[in-house]
């Protein structure tokens, strides 16, 4: 059928229905023998198309070993930018397929290829997990920090992949990409393992990027055992809004966790001022009497521009009457909101 149409003159690098040429569509399917017969009668072996990439990209995408042998034997370029994946070998490593990443890599792969979504080839098979593939990468040099491998197998939970990086000279405390590192990739995201890991590893506790600190970030997604785990190894509660962000989700046990830990409860922090006035802005009526309980002042005023005035003023503007009715009864002064 393929030779029957090349015959009658179809063209062989026009974009087809789904908007990418012939040889890239038998490419990413699978289909050997149409590829070998598109090659030889001359199809572009390196025209992309939007998503994938060349034709390269596509085989070495889905694991298709003859086809990739087929397009680098027909001068397809190794190191082409392009697609999701910006480079063959990217797209490889994303998938686990490892033979695909070997064959690469012996045919010239350039192994610090930048761009594409995970910007590096480890940090793709670091995202996704792929222990081996990372192995066999940075075996053949890989740059261990190139696109913040360890920040992606930390944030998915892949211990594996972390202890790897780690043993293979990663920096714990580089700053990331998405979570402002691995520390806080990790407490953000719950995997507890993983934070106690970095710890051990010298990762500082304290360490600030530009989303905050990895204590507020458990405290934000009510990631206890990471919590305890952050402040048993010396973070510093009242340096960072961990009371706040925890009381503004209504996270009670975490709050709870902070204020037995030493927190300042009346301590003044971002938009929402006090933890009082967090909870009772969001609504959190067991979160505001815990605090109540623990000496926060109910009618601590809050100096930011353009915020409510105090706790009862922020949950009166939410319309949140049992938090109105609990600060009524803890002396909140009517005549201050």
């Amino acid at each position: 059928m393929v030779g029957s149409l090349i015959s009658a003159g179809s063209h062989l690098n026009a974009f087809g229905e789904f908007d990418n040429p012939a040889l890239f569509a038998a490419s990413i399917c699978g289909h050997c023998d149409i590829v070998e017969i598109l090659l030889v009668n001359g199809a572009d072996v390196n025209k992309q198309d939007g998503y994938f990439g060349s034709p390269l990209h596509a085989a070495s995408r889905f694991g298709y070993v003859r086809i990739v042998k087929l397009l680098l034997a027909n001068g397809a370029n190794i190191n082409a930018q392009g697609g999701i994946s910006s480079t063959a070998l990217e797209a490889a490593s994303s998938a686990n397929h490892m033979e695909v990443v070997e064959l690469l890599l012996e045919n010239g792969a350039d192994i610090h290829g930048q761009g594409g979504y995970f910007y590096s080839a480890l940090a793709a098979a670091s995202s996704y997990g792929h222990d081996d593939v990372v192995k066999l990468l940075l075996k053949n040099g890989a740059d261990v920090d190139q696109g913040y491998p360890l920040e992606r197998a930390a944030s998915h939970g892949h211990k594996k992949v972390v202890e790897t990086l780690l043993e293979n000279g990663a920096d714990v405390s580089i700053q990331g990409k998405e979570y402002g590192g691995a520390l806080r990739a990790a407490s953000s995201c719950g995997h507890a393992n993983i934070v106690e890991l970095l710890l051990k590893r010298g990762a500082d506790a304290n360490a600030e990027s530009v989303w905050g600190n990895a204590l507020e970030a458990a405290s934000t997604h009510d990631h206890h055992e990471s919590v305890e785990l952050l402040v048993a190894n010396g973070a510093t509660i009242n340096q960072s809004g961990a009371l706040h962000a925890a009381s503004s989700c209504g996270h009670e046990r975490i709050v709870e966790t902070l204020i037995r830990q030493g927190a300042d409860v009346n301590a003044q922090f971002g938009v929402h001022g006090s933890a009082l006035q967090a909870a009772s802005s969001c609504g959190y009526d067991k979160v505001a009497k815990l605090l109540l309980i623990n000496g926060a002042n109910v009618n601590a005023q809050n100096s930011m521009p353009r915020a409510s005035q105090n706790a009862l003023a922020a949950a009166v503007s939410r319309g949140h009457e049992k938090v109105v009715e609990l600060l009524l009864k803890n002396g909140a002064d009517t005549s201050q909101s």
